[in-house]
């Protein structure tokens, strides 16, 4: 993976976050990592910043954002013990409906089962208005009442009741989830240790 250096006055970057994230949270600290993701995404006029303002809320607050993946600790080296929250944006659709369909224990697998059943005998073309809706919108209902949505990450961790958000991250980072995590926590053990040295002890 390749990487271009951009050098970004700490100015420039510090007003724009502060008009992004204009709620002020006691508990929280924010890596210049972290704002700088968010300075990139800005001017490239993809940053739909009002979902990462809620998720920033949710995670002072400590809750759960709606329709989502609970936030969940890392259980494996070398990003064991930090916290991740997903966000959702719509290029996360199409994971998001495959993971529904390919999974046969989930709620749109037993209505689509169910919907067969009721049509057993009968011509196909009777049921494919129903069975469309069902593999697109009705699996993304789903997901949404059953706060399974899932999307890339949000990292950070927490010191008693402190937040440092630390990165942005993605499931993709590497050839395999190992090499994913090994490349998300060099970027963070890199930049924020500097930054937090108490997440070194925590």
């Amino acid at each position: 993976m390749k990487y271009i250096k951009v050098s970004i006055e700490k100015s420039k970057i510090d007003i724009v976050f502060n008009e992004i994230f204009y709620r002020k949270h006691e508990n929280i600290s924010y890596s210049y990592l972290f704002k700088s993701q968010i300075y990139l995404l800005y001017n490239l006029n993809c940053l739909p910043d009002f979902i990462f303002r809620e998720s920033i809320d949710d995670i002072a607050k400590d809750n759960n954002s709606p329709e989502m993946k609970g936030d969940s600790q890392f259980e494996n080296a070398p990003l064991v013990g930090l916290w991740k929250k997903h966000y959702f944006l719509p290029e996360h659709i199409s994971h998001n409906l495959l993971s529904e369909i390919l999974n046969p224990r989930n709620s749109t697998n037993r209505q689509i089962d169910a919907l067969f059943n009721k049509f057993i005998g009968r011509p196909f073309q009777e049921i494919i208005g129903e069975f469309a809706n069902l593999l697109t919108v009705g699996a993304l209902k789903n997901r949404s009442l059953e706060n399974r949505k899932t999307g890339e990450w949000i990292i950070y961790a927490k010191i008693d009741q402190h937040k440092y958000i630390l990165t942005l991250a993605n499931h993709r980072e590497g050839k395999n989830r190992k090499e994913s995590d090994l490349n998300i926590y060099k970027r963070i053990s890199k930049i924020c240790f500097d930054e937090f040295p108490e997440l070194i002890k925590g």
